[in-house]
């Protein structure tokens, strides 16, 4: 893992934050979304920026030189948004996100386009198993998508 990182709750969103993540989004869905148009990712970036901007919690990662290394964005029970560098990848980073959101925040649900193996393969090492599908995306897109959930939390 990175010599030193840093798990930070982030309040406020500066444009400089919203950028530096935007590019890491950027760089994810380009190098994991291989079912996107390079059209598609640019219809998606305006959205994607305020969607990261208004997004009820945002935890990010960030790697010793302040460069975010991976961020997620939960709304109600639900993670809405993650993403982990290509380059740290394999290191615990998006395990370690997950866990917050689902003993921290109590998460129960996560949406996976139906295209992102990788992702979907995540999220079932995690707990969550398919419960529903749409034929498209939220955009009306032709991406169908997987919606998943995670067995109910048992109070000790």
């Amino acid at each position: 893992m990175t010599a030193k990182i840093k798990t930070v709750a982030i309040q406020k969103r500066d444009e400089e934050l919203l950028e530096k993540l935007l590019i890491l989004w950027r760089d994810c869905v380009e190098k994991t979304h291989d079912f996107l148009s390079k059209q598609d990712i640019e219809n998606l970036t305006l959205i994607v920026k305020l969607a990261v901007k208004e997004i009820e919690i945002l935890r990010v990662i960030f790697g010793a030189d302040k460069i975010p290394l991976a961020f997620m964005g939960v709304s109600h029970n639900k993670i809405e948004m993650l993403f982990v560098s290509i380059e740290h990848r394999g290191r615990g980073i998006g395990k370690r996100l997950v866990a917050y959101a689902t003993d921290k925040l109590r998460v129960l649900y996560v949406d996976v386009n139906e295209q992102n193996v990788q992702a979907l393969e995540f999220y079932k090492k995690r707990g969550f198993k398919i419960f529903g599908r749409d034929e498209q995306d939220a955009f009306g897109g032709a991406f169908p998508i997987l919606h998943l959930r995670k067995e109910p939390f048992l109070d000790k």
